[in-house]
């Protein structure tokens, strides 16, 4: 059996989205693996990336073993719709703090 997933992302008052821990769209679960995605357009995939490596919960997640993956996507007139993912865990933190 693979990933069973939920969209974590809630819309408040029907004015604005609010990602689960300010950073996460979906959850998906196998087994002991927890995997926390943040979903975007490819322009947008660095900053999505810097946004959770920024986020005060970040910690918290790795500590749980979660594993953290920004995904995105982006239309290729010769390729269709192509998908990036980049995991986010203590090294990709580490370097963002200068370590």
């Amino acid at each position: 059996m693979g990933f069973v997933s939920w969209v974590v992302e809630a819309t408040i008052a029907n004015k604005f989205k609010r990602d689960l821990f300010n950073c996460i769209d979906i959850l998906a679960l196998n087994g002991p693996v927890t995997l926390a995605i943040q979903v975007t357009s490819g322009s947008n995939h660095a900053s999505r990336v810097n946004k959770i490596l920024a986020n005060e919960y970040l910690g918290a997640m790795l500590a749980a073993n979660w594993e953290v993956e920004v995904w995105s996507y982006r239309k290729s007139t010769k390729d269709g719709w192509t998908l990036r993912t980049e995991r986010i865990d203590a090294k990709s933190q580490d370097a963002d703090q200068g370590s």
